[in-house]
């Protein structure tokens, strides 16, 4: 008897705290970062940035875009199959910073057309 109703305990506490973190969850927002304000110490952490592209490489299965507020910023989006962006037009990433060559990238993970 004992055994079934710390089972029930159990399951119906795990069952409560899935359900906060769900609503916990929806409440947390990246705040938008300036490009200029992007540096090495932001290495590995997930930002948000606006910002009109400016130009962008698309191959195979990737996209390289530089984006622009006052400076550039390259954006790297990987399994790019239906990018259909264009020079010029402002865009919202979410992504995780990182280096490549000696300057700070985003690897994106969401872009929002604003614009």
């Amino acid at each position: 008897m004992k055994e079934k109703s710390l089972l029930t305990i159990a399951f119906i506490c795990s069952l409560i705290g899935l359900i906060v973190l769900y609503f916990v969850s929806g409440s947390i927002e990246i705040d938008d970062i300036t490009i200029d304000k992007i540096n090495d110490e932001n290495i590995d952490e997930i930002v948000k940035v606006k910002g009109e592209i400016k130009r962008i490489t698309q191959k195979e299965d990737f996209a390289i875009m530089e984006i622009s507020q006052e400076s550039l910023l390259t954006i790297a989006v990987f399994d790019s199959g239906n990018l259909s962006l264009k020079n010029g037009d402002v865009i919202e990433v979410t992504g995780k910073v990182d280096e490549y060559n000696g300057k700070e990238e985003v690897i994106a993970d969401e872009i929002k057309l604003v614009g």
